[in-house]
């Protein structure tokens, strides 16, 4: 079984030189965001999982490229890769939080976060 690391980080983490490392695709997307807590949470998630793949490639985040391509249209909006990178990626954030996992590619794996719990949370789990 492959090991999957798991990072996590609140908006209060946010730097400048995080919105640096967005690629003009991530800016367009950024840019069509209306709430600032949505670009914070949106940002939050793709320097965190650049950050985690970098660390496991003993590497810069500003250079680790990671794509959304969608199975079904190629637009910019599907589950996080980093192309080229050893490493499946998953990032979801909800609230302040962002959350991201890598495994050793092939692995897949799928992460999510959410701050509010569903009424029906116990009919969820199985």
């Amino acid at each position: 079984m492959a090991e999957v690391v798991v990072w996590w980080a609140h908006t209060q983490d946010l730097t400048s030189t995080h919105r640096d490392w967005l690629d003009a695709t991530e800016r367009a997307r950024l840019a069509r965001l209306k709430q600032r807590e949505d670009r914070d949470r949106f940002t939050l998630g793709s320097a965190l999982v650049r950050s985690l793949v970098a660390a496991l490639d003993d590497t810069d985040p500003a250079g680790v490229t990671l794509d959304r391509s969608c199975a079904r249209c190629t637009e910019q909006h599907g589950p996080v890769t980093a192309p080229g990178r050893g490493w499946s990626c998953s990032v979801s954030h909800s609230g302040a939080f962002a959350v991201a996992a890598a495994a050793p590619a092939p692995a897949r794996l799928g992460v999510d976060l959410e701050t509010r719990c569903p009424a029906d949370w116990r009919d969820l789990l199985p």
